[in-house]
């Protein structure tokens, strides 16, 4: 559906305005919850050796996570979750060299970064490029969304999903963890939107659907190559992504996700000659980002291939 270029435009700089919050979503969010943790993110756990013994580790393991999931809910996700609002809250934006608060006129998504040439003001400290990066990505995600939903109240919801999605691609790559306080929301946002709209079954079936295929890839890489081959934030991710897409398109955000992490990993592998971890939290956003609107058209593409 097309639009005035106008509406095209106040779209950006919306989500520009957004990418400037998240800018600080993405910096903050991590050094509140990990901060002190060092020994527990360094902490490498022991698999067993013997068959036997690792399927009763993996099974143990994911009892534990699952118990913790479900009590997180009831006191870790708040304390948490006021932290992070706290940490967001206060102090201001200011200059992390000087300590200066920056002014709103040099605050503007995009264009204040230019204005000052990438430096601080006041002692020309300078800033990443990633910051108006950032910015101008989110205001193209939000054109890509609006483009495919149109002027509705279900904008508004799935505006959310991106920008929340985005937040964590960046996170992912910057820290390798997807947070819990981050996706529990997002995933419970996404069964009331969907039961709101009579897709109350499809969302819950999303979800499921997306648990169990993460914990099965995560309890056969224990068991046939002795690591850990899924994180937990990963399977909560992919949980959000199965909530707000049907099946259908979830299975396309996953068929893209693990394309792309391959090549990704095998072009790692050549660069660095040596297999090591990296994040896989970017390409199911990447992935659920474009099933979003191309997913209908592959799935209609593979159902026809399969057929003939």
């Amino acid at each position: 559906m097309s639009h005035p270029i106008e509406t095209y435009a106040l779209i950006f700089v919306v989500g520009a305005l957004i990418g400037s919050f998240l800018n600080v979503v993405i910096y903050r969010t991590p050094v509140i919850l990990l901060a002190g943790a060092e020994d527990e993110i360094n902490e490498e756990p022991t698999i067993p050796a013997t068959f036997g013994s690792r399927l009763k580790w993996t099974l143990n393991y994911f009892w534990e996570d699952f118990s913790y999931s479900v009590s997180y809910l009831f006191k870790d996700f708040w304390v948490e979750s006021g932290a992070v609002l706290k940490g967001l809250s206060f102090p201001g934006s200011h200059c992390g060299n000087c300590q200066n608060s920056v002014a709103w006129y040099d605050n503007l998504p995009v264009i204040s970064w230019f204005i000052l040439a990438g430096r601080c003001r006041h002692c020309h400290e300078p800033y990443s490029f990633r910051y108006p990066l950032i910015e101008a990505l989110t205001g193209l995600l939000f054109v890509y969304v609006f483009w495919l939903k149109g002027p509705s109240l279900d904008l508004f919801a799935w505006l959310f999903w991106a920008a929340a999605l985005w937040a964590v691609f960046w996170i992912d790559v910057d820290t390798q963890f997807v947070f819990n306080v981050m996706t529990y929301p997002s995933i419970f946002l996404g069964i009331l939107y969907n039961g709101s709209k009579g897709n109350l079954k499809w969302s819950l079936a999303g979800g499921l659907l997306a648990w169990c295929l993460f914990e099965a890839i995560a309890l056969l890489s224990v068991l046939l190559l002795k690591k850990e081959g899924m994180g937990g934030g990963d399977v909560k991710l992919a949980m959000l992504l199965g909530v707000w897409l049907e099946p259908k398109l979830l299975m396309i955000s996953l068929m893209l996700a693990f394309v792309t992490g391959s090549l990704a990993g095998l072009a790692l592998v050549a660069i660095r000659r040596q297999s090591q971890p990296f994040p896989f939290g970017p390409f199911l956003v990447l992935g659920g980002l474009v099933a979003l609107s191309v997913g209908d058209s592959l799935w209609a593409w593979y159902i026809d291939k399969s057929i003939w």
